[in-house]
């Protein structure tokens, strides 16, 4: 998939990227992204899959309906909302301080990391 292209000096140089495949998102869901993580270039090529995951409570009742989970490259998982989606660009940063640990990283209450 071609993302964009720019030039550089005189060579036309085009930049491939690997776009997340969305998962379980249809015109019922919020599938609104926020236009920080889309043009956020490091971020968006690290994500493999994007999906829908609304948050629910034992009983099935949907507690937070804006929730999404993030499958990383690096394979961690990723749970956040669109109140908190900017927060995706302290990813990198987050995961270093944990010395490379796998897990899930749940920003989207709590802001903490399951390590698995």
């Amino acid at each position: 998939i071609i993302f964009f292209s720019f030039k550089l000096l005189s060579n036309s140089i085009t930049l491939y990227l690997s776009i997340p495949k969305l998962l379980d998102i249809d015109s019922g869901s919020y599938t609104t992204l926020s236009p920080s993580l889309i043009t956020n270039i490091s971020i968006i090529s690290s994500i493999s899959e994007i999906e829908y995951s609304p948050d629910k409570s034992g009983t099935g009742s949907i507690l937070d309906e804006t929730r999404f989970m993030f499958r990383m490259n690096d394979g961690n998982i990723v749970y956040i909302n669109l109140d908190k989606l900017d927060n995706m660009k302290y990813y990198f940063k987050i995961y270093a301080s944990l010395n490379n640990k796998k897990g899930i990283l749940h920003l989207d209450s709590g802001d903490y990391m399951e390590v698995k």
